[in-house]
């Protein structure tokens, strides 16, 4: 793995790298490691990529999770809206919302998983 990644000028950080086998049974497998250069790799039930959750179940509950505490720290900003000026809420409200690429990741999902969360 790499020396595909060296011959696409892509790095693998061992430290960093993490495997999710993604689907409905996966229960039903049995846990899977991947051993590179000595350092073993284990799968995980949820992973962070490019900001977005994803778990094995592919269910996105741990990101409508993530989206449930934004909301509620937005929310929580207006105990001190009077402190802050306009630019600096307009700042605020773009770190914890706007996250366009994310939209991409969605599409396919079904509408019960990203409406309302339990």
């Amino acid at each position: 793995m790499k020396v595909w990644m060296m011959t696409n000028k892509l790095k693998l950080y061992d430290d960093k790298t993490e495997i999710i086998i993604l689907g409905k049974d996966v229960h039903s497998i049995p846990t899977t490691t991947l051993n590179i250069n000595g350092n073993i790799i284990l799968t995980s039930k949820r992973i962070k990529n490019l900001g977005v959750y994803l778990d094995n179940g592919t269910s996105i509950s741990s990101h409508v999770n993530v989206c449930r505490a934004a909301y509620f720290k937005i929310r929580k900003r207006s105990t001190i809206q009077n402190i802050l000026d306009w630019k600096v809420t307009t700042a605020l409200i773009t770190t914890l919302c706007l996250q366009g690429f994310q939209k991409i990741l969605y599409k396919g999902f079904k509408l019960s998983n990203i409406s309302q969360p339990d």
